[in-house]
């Protein structure tokens, strides 16, 4: 195809003859006086100049965007000469010869064809839509199948980095596309139901995406290694497990039955469930079942651990008592030593020590216990065993007494890596003593969470820290004075994130202060060679929430930290505008993800300082009541390298905005 006859060049000049009857009237009107005439011919006659001005501007630019390949922007004016102009052939004509670069046709037809409909058949320009609408359908029916045409490991290449739905839309192109999908078996490695609800359509009333793939399942399952059934299909479901039960999925590792599919669960299917774990018993090694609200639990706990012998991680959820989930241990006849990671989810407090106790002995080698709705005698059976590498307490709700915990967490010190710990114990700071802890150290703890009651000072946790080299994560939830938490910190490398959250004293101000003030030290300090100072520890991701005496000076001692990469700042109602202001000028260049949650204080003008960041790839935006579709318009049209945005429950942001975001940002999310 001849470029010339794509590419539409605009005139070199305004054409005004179409206004000559125009100017001929108001020659007319004016020289009888007939001033009203006058004044309403001329207005007529200077609105449609302006509109041609403008439609003329708009057809450069757009020209030109489009031989830079900047064709959303070519795209936008293009649009936006058929608005001000929607009878004139030119935007219709911009708008095909775009569509026909980017070797759209599909568009560039739709496009003539619009302007054939709405341009009047005198319009010097009528014949080019004619033309355009021929050459675009011309080229639309010359297809070739690029897919039958290349190599197989170059295609390969391609449907593995497909998503679901246009592999499942690929099936049923043709026989060539469906044997060349079906076959590349990276494609298929990790499976998902649940993308679509049984039973809906697309725009072209084709079967779901779910369906189509189920209906190729038998040739698909040999390559899957992680399945996750999340349907509301029971057909589609059953087809899976039958499947399953047939020793199709020769290859499985992981397995997730989550709540929608185990509410389908019959008597039939839980035993095609149980035949199924029979056939995969040897290859998967980790599984998860959410049974959510069903009472219904007919695979038990003992049944999985008889039934499925090589497990490393094991996730069950119920809301049903444990006692009533957990079946008998007398099935599990050897003792069960490949299962390091355990969840169990029950009903609030009927996870007890004598019930979880035959689980326990049964599984010496548990590495990470999750048990959420226990009570506290889940110690005395968890202190038995030693070799943990996480513990978690409660997320909220009830805390666990420290003097329970701590026994824990002294036992396993030198295997743990991760502690959460919701403590509540009025008897001041020591948790048992020194004396009866002797050489408690946490020298391999790498993530840690503190939430303890206002009562409790964890000075023995933090002791057990102040030499740990290892620890990159800090989370601290509740604490009246972070004092002795910082004094700890400053002791040991930096830690890579921070989160300090529900802090309500102003006492802290001058800690924080003082410990940003040592990692932006820190983060400037060059260590001897390049490959040291990368692999050297610095704060990284910092996340300050709800803490409502937090005020200027925090941030701006936060700012000079150099390694900084993510910030999160959340209702934190002392900050005013010309804070951030300050803050954001100040950032480091290495930021590249900033989120604003509940900041009242967040408005326009902090969007104008965030534009003119020019490393910002992430943005995320959550309930900003002063933020308007202005600032955001104008955030996204400055913003050279943003990437995703997040756009939260902002409701002074309408649709149109995010339709208008969204031809400038590829990931763009928006929640009402």
């Amino acid at each position: 195809m001849e470029p010339s006859k794509v590419i539409l060049q605009p005139a070199c000049t305004i054409d005004l003859k179409p206004f000559e009857t125009s100017f001929k009237n108001l020659e007319v009107a004016y020289t009888h006086h007939d001033h009203k005439q006058t004044i309403q011919l001329a207005s007529t006659a200077v609105d449609q100049i302006l509109r041609l001005q403008l439609n003329a501007t708009l057809n450069y630019r757009a020209y030109a965007f489009g031989m830079n390949s900047q064709f959303s922007q070519a795209v936008k004016d293009a649009h936006d000469m058929i608005i001000y102009n929607p009878t004139s052939a030119i935007g219709y004509l911009r708008l095909g010869s775009l569509y026909q670069m980017q070797g759209k046709q599909v568009k560039a037809i739709e496009a003539y064809r619009l302007g054939l409909q709405s341009v009047s058949q005198n319009d010097a320009d009528y014949a080019q839509l004619v033309c355009g609408k021929e050459l675009a359908t011309e080229q639309n029916e010359k297809r070739i199948d690029f897919l039958q045409q290349l190599p197989v490991e170059v295609a390969n290449r391609i449907i593995v980095m497909l998503p679901h739905e246009t592999k499942a839309a690929g099936l049923v192109v043709s026989s060539v596309w469906r044997k060349r999908i079906l076959e590349c078996g990276k494609a298929w490695t990790t499976l998902s139901t649940g993308d679509d609800d049984p039973g809906t359509s697309d725009d072209n009333n084709t079967t779901s995406i779910d369906t189509r793939i189920a209906s190729s399942i038998h040739e698909i399952a040999r390559y899957v290694e992680y399945l996750t059934l999340d349907s509301q299909d029971q057909r589609l479901c059953t087809k899976y497990l039958l499947c399953m039960r047939n020793g199709q999925f020769s290859k499985i590792k992981r397995f997730f039955l989550k709540a929608a599919a185990t509410k389908l669960m019959t008597q039939s299917i839980s035993a095609t469930i149980t035949l199924a774990f029979w056939q995969i018993r040897n290859t998967l090694t980790r599984l998860e079942l959410d049974y959510d609200k069903n009472k219904r639990v007919s695979v038990k706990v003992a049944d999985v651990l008889f039934t499925l012998p090589h497990l490393n991680t094991l996730s069950f959820k119920t809301e049903s008592t444990l006692s009533g989930v957990i079946g008998s241990m007398d099935l599990v006849q050897e003792p069960y030593l490949s299962l390091a990671d355990l969840e169990i989810r029950a009903q609030a407090k009927s996870i007890t020590g004598e019930i979880i106790k035959p689980l326990l002995l049964q599984c010496q080698r548990i590495r990470r216990l999750w048990l959420l709705g226990c009570v506290t005698t889940v110690l005395e059976e968890v202190n038995q065993h030693s070799g943990l590498q996480q513990v978690f307490t409660n997320n909220g709700g009830s805390k666990v007494p420290a003097s329970d915990f701590l026994p824990l967490i002294y036992k396993n010190m030198t295997t743990l890596t991760q502690v959460f710990a919701n403590l509540d114990e009025a008897s001041g700071s020591n948790f048992g003593g020194q004396v009866k802890y002797p050489n408690f150290r946490l020298d391999n703890l790498e993530y840690l969470t503190l939430w303890p009651n206002r009562e409790v000072e964890p000075s023995d946790l933090l002791r057990a820290i102040s030499n740990c080299q290892k620890l990159s994560s800090v989370t601290t939830l509740n604490i009246h004075d972070i004092k002795p938490l910082v004094d700890t910190l400053v002791k040991i490398p930096p830690v890579s994130y921070l989160a300090v959250q529900y802090v309500e004293s102003d006492c802290n101000t001058e800690s924080l202060v003082r410990l940003f003030n040592y990692y932006a030290q820190e983060s400037t300090a060059l260590a001897p060679t390049a490959a040291q100072q990368q692999a050297s520890p610095r704060l990284q991701s910092i996340v300050l929430r709800s803490c409502q005496k937090l005020t200027h000076p925090v941030l701006s001692s936060l700012a000079q930290i150099m390694s900084l990469q993510n910030v999160t700042l959340e209702d934190l109602s002392m900050i005013t505008t010309d804070d951030l202001h300050k803050f954001l000028k100040s950032l480091s260049a290495s930021v590249f993800k900033i989120s604003f949650i509940k900041m009242d204080c967040v408005t326009d003008d902090v969007l104008v300082v965030l534009s003119q960041l020019k490393n910002i790839l992430y943005l995320h935006l959550d309930e900003l009541p002063n933020i308007t579709d202005e600032g955001i318009i104008n955030l996204v049209d400055n913003s050279s390298k943003l990437r995703k945005l997040s756009i939260i429950k902002c409701h002074s942001i309408p649709q149109s905005t995010i339709f208008y975001v969204k031809q400038k940002i590829s990931d763009v999310v928006y929640e009402v």
